[in-house]
């Protein structure tokens, strides 16, 4: 009976830190995630940040279109450019004459400071909105990129987590081909993890550059004119001092 109950206290204790190992895995990105929804929830300065991203996403979409060093068809420009068009209008002067002379770092340059520039100018025009109507809830720049960042960054972790718990009930078929399951469910879960990041900084640029217009147009700044702001009721049977 001794041996026996030995035998199962060790089988637990297998179970319990097995439990422990996964959930150490999750728990180191979650630090990563908590982090950077602690700075928003703290009204950190996300500017800089998110000009970074935007680098990055333009620089990654002319490596995807354009794989080589050069140019080689005019499809990759227009697949270039089309894609770039979701975001913002591309102007004629950026769009070379002579195709197969472009290559790709001069050109990943010159959009990448259009696209900034652009962005900040956009930025800059949301603020001064912001503040001519400052009683008609027209966010700064700064407050959307927090809240942006905040509402996509939740929402793709709760779709992590769930893609986890799935990956996490399965894994330990790996064993049936002679494979470690806990190291096979760090390898896919750092894997995963990366492609989270990659997409929280698509979305989040994505969701910016698609929405500024929005706020910017004729028909918004028109509906902004035209609504007057809420007049403040004035307290009734308010006693003073002078009164008593």
């Amino acid at each position: 009976i001794e041996q026996a109950q030995t035998q199962v206290e060790g089988y637990n204790f297998d179970i319990r830190k097995n439990v422990v190992e996964y959930d150490d895995v999750i728990a180191k990105q979650r630090e990563v995630i908590y982090t950077d929804r602690r700075a928003v929830l703290e009204h950190a300065d996300m500017h800089e940040r998110i000009l970074g991203m935007i680098r990055d996403e333009v620089g990654r979409l002319v490596d995807l279109c354009i794989p080589g060093h050069v140019v080689t068809e005019e499809e990759q420009l227009d697949n270039l450019f089309r894609a770039l068009e979701t975001w913002l209008p591309v102007p004629e002067e950026l769009v070379p004459e002579n195709m197969h002379a472009v290559r790709r770092e001069g050109l990943k340059k010159q959009l990448i400071d259009y696209v900034v520039d652009y962005y900040q100018e956009q930025g800059e025009k949301l603020d001064e909105l912001a503040a001519q109507y400052p009683d008609r809830g027209v966010p700064t720049i700064r407050d959307l990129e927090r809240s942006f960042t905040l509402q996509i960054i939740d929402r793709l972790w709760m779709d992590h987590i769930d893609a986890l718990d799935v990956m996490r009930a399965s894994i330990h078929f790996r064993s049936v081909g002679q494979r470690d399951p806990l190291v096979e469910f760090r390898n896919e879960a750092f894997s995963m993890f990366g492609t989270l990041k990659e997409t929280i900084q698509h979305n989040i640029v994505n969701a910016l550059l698609r929405n500024l217009p929005r706020l910017l147009s004729t028909d918004f700044t028109a509906a902004l004119q035209q609504v007057e702001p809420p007049k403040r009721k004035a307290p009734r049977n308010v006693q003073t001092n002078a009164d008593a």
